[in-house]
């Protein structure tokens, strides 16, 4: 037993290294966003819950609102958000290098940047601040300029690659740090003029106090929580024994496609070739599903953040197949995912018909009209009566086999400079084929095109921000005789918006369903009647009296209400904010600045620079502007800098500023000083 047990051990640790090294070698870049693809913006997800009970979930704040959602499987994690953990229920977060984050009962984590361009280098800011609690961390870097880090109350602690860790805090703040694998370097010290720097490798223990740094030989807070992490890791092993090697194609593209490979590619699904479009990935949901017909984006639920619209699934398996990469539905094969290197929300179009929302995978097909095959004579005999007008589906009487085209609308047939996706280079050859097959009236691909908008998703707009959205929802294939039975006169109709005004449309509307429930966060109570005198009959609490929904349930912690209505929190947690790697922090105590992280637009700041390490900075944001802090001043280089700054008249591409002589003082909120004691 004890060799079984030793030899699976080494197995674990051997299968986590080999993934982490052919990972880097196979797949050794990131994907990048496809609706924008010029902003580097990287998310993680709830990757598994101990309890999925309602009790047992965590709660997520976003940044800038007041109220909390609960953290579902699969919930998209961003710059900015907190993941408090409650009493009843551990989770484990994953980031799409394959890092993996476990968080145990009672902890709170905040991702204060992913991936956030420095200021004064090249390098990129990877911040989880834990004020509460303890965590398990499986470091795997996105790159080689990453600095990830943990900080604390009392430590900055930053990861090699490949290294494991577990992090505690107990109630006075002090940091506890134990080494399984790999090296990790520890920031600590009282004052800023007096920091101390440690390495520490794999088997060491320490516990961080306020100014000094111990030696332990055991941590004991941690012991449940180890054996915990233990079963779990168990478990990985179970899981990646006897997987079968990978398409070369597929060990081609970004990381988080090849982990998904890995761990879920082989138990859920099967790889399969495809005659034009390569290998795909088909999951046995087609062939059996508890919840009854299976399709993509039918069993899950919406979530709005920062203005987009995230699918969280709820397959298990289901973060990479729904974020990067294209359904489709094959009349051999069923439902198939084709994999790609582009990272969105959710790849779907959108559209309203008659007070119903309706969404389904985007297709090749969506790409050609901002190719102009829109204007092309094939195009329209071939595909339009399929697809593009939108109405023909509704306007089909029951027993009608062909649509009647009515009207076209400017938009379908111009040509369009962006589409809603950036088309990632290994799909350009898939698209070529589809585009081929087209034109030869392939059956297959027109069968295929056709179930995909049969297909179609419909749900009454009010509903859209459902968790139960299977419940809900129809088939377009369904809803369209009903609808043609029970309207009159639909040809009167106006053609529905594009599907760009539609998503936008779904936005405001989950947006403002959202202030409908923060408007009712107060619940006034009548104050009690009062005896002559001017004393109340009963005594009763301010609590009793003006009673505050308890929207952010915080452990060990209280909660202020102000004369705005808005509740901040009142933590014990108190960071140094000297204990950080970033090299910011260094040039900024040399120009008397300070350095803040705008946890939002996951960025570093320079508040009176006026500095943001974002290339593409907004004047509109603050009248931040985008450039590079140097030892000798800043380096501006977004346009209409030297006008704000004073400098000259004239619009320039680059300003450079002296450095400050005087020190400044220290700027609220996450901001590192740079003033030297």
């Amino acid at each position: 037993m004890g060799f079984n047990l030793k030899n699976k051990y080494y197995l674990f640790w051997g299968i986590f290294l080999l993934l982490g090294i052919v990972g880097q070698l196979q797949a050794g870049k990131n994907y990048y966003l496809a609706t924008n693809p010029q902003e580097k913006i990287y998310f993680g997800h709830i990757s598994y819950l101990e309890n999925d009970q309602q009790e047992g979930l965590p709660l997520i704040f976003r940044e800038g609102k007041l109220k909390s959602e609960r953290g579902v499987l699969n919930f998209p994690l961003a710059s900015g958000d907190t993941i408090l953990t409650t009493s009843q229920g551990k989770c484990e977060i994953q980031f799409d290098t394959g890092t993996i984050v476990r968080l145990d009962v009672n902890s709170r984590l905040r991702l204060e940047t992913i991936m956030a361009p420095s200021l004064s280098s090249r390098k990129r800011l990877t911040n989880l601040v834990l004020s509460q609690g303890q965590l398990y961390l499986m470091y795997k870097r996105y790159a080689r300029s990453e600095i990830f880090q943990i900080i604390t109350s009392r430590a900055a602690i930053k990861f090699d690659h490949n290294s494991v860790a577990y992090i505690w805090l107990d109630q006075q703040g002090n940091t506890g740090i134990e080494v399984v694998r790999g090296k990790v370097g520890v920031l600590y010290g009282a004052k800023e003029d007096n920091l101390k720097k440690e390495k520490l490798s794999s088997g060491m223990r320490v516990l961080v106090l306020a100014d000094r740094l111990i030696r332990a030989q055991s941590l004991p807070l941690l012991a449940e929580f180890k054996l915990w992490n233990e079963e779990i890791n168990h478990s990985f092993v179970e899981l990646h024994e006897g997987q079968t090697p990978l398409p070369l194609p597929l060990q081609r593209l970004p990381e988080a496609v090849y982990y998904f490979a890995q761990k879920y590619g082989q138990l859920y699904g099967e790889w399969v070739w495809h005659p034009y479009l390569g290998y795909v990935w088909r999951p046995f949901a087609n062939s059996y599903y508890p919840w009854g017909r299976w399709q993509p984006y039918y069993y899950g639920h919406w979530r709005e953040i920062n203005g987009e619209l995230f699918w969280v699934p709820d397959e298990p398996w289901g973060w990479v197949p729904y974020h990067l990469g294209l359904w489709t539905w094959d009349e051999k094969l069923g439902w198939v995912w084709i994999p790609g290197s582009a990272f969105a929300p959710a790849w779907v179009t959108w559209d309203f018909f008659f007070g119903y929302y309706l969404w389904r995978p985007w297709l090749f097909c969506d790409w050609m009209l901002w190719d102009g095959y829109g204007n092309s004579s094939w195009y329209y005999d071939v595909v339009y009566p399929y697809y593009y007008d939108r109405n023909l589906v509704l306007l089909k009487k029951p027993g009608q086999q062909k649509s009647v085209l009515r009207k076209v609308r400017r938009d379908q047939l111009k040509k369009k400079t962006t589409p809603p996706f950036k088309m990632p280079r290994e799909w350009r050859g898939f698209y070529k084929n589809y585009v081929k097959k087209l034109k030869q009236q392939d059956q297959r691909v027109l069968a295929s095109l056709r179930k995909v908008i049969d297909n179609s998703l419909c749900l009454k707009s009010p509903q859209l921000n459902r968790l139960d959205l299977n419940r809900q929802v129809v088939r377009l294939a369904e809803l369209s005789p009903l609808l043609a039975s029970q309207q009159k006169g639909l040809e009167e109709f106006s053609q529905p918006p594009s599907c760009q005004e539609v998503k936008t449309q779904v936005v405001v509307d989950f947006m403002t369903a959202e202030l409908r429930e923060t408007l009712d966060v107060f619940t006034f109570k009548p104050l009690p009647k009062m005896e002559q005198g001017g004393k109340s009959r009963v005594s009763l609490p301010f609590s009793r009296i003006f009673p505050a929904r308890e929207l952010y349930p915080v452990i060990g912690n209280q909660v202020e209400v102000t004369s705005r209505g808005v509740l901040h929190r009142k933590a014990s947690f108190s960071r140094r904010q000297w204990l950080d790697w970033n090299p910011d922090i260094k040039v900024a105590r040399r120009l008397g600045v300070n350095i803040k992280y705008s946890a939002v637009n996951n960025e570093v700041r320079c508040p009176e620079l006026r500095l943001t390490s974002r290339k593409y900075a907004s004047s509109v944001d603050n009248h931040y502007f985008g450039g590079r802090l140097t030892s000798s001043g800043p380096v501006y280089t977004s346009t209409n800098t030297s006008t704000y700054l004073g400098l000259s008249s004239r619009t320039t591409s680059t300003a450079r500023v002296a450095p400050r002589t005087n020190g400044v003082s220290q700027a609220r909120g996450g901001a590192r000083t740079g003033n030297k004691k």
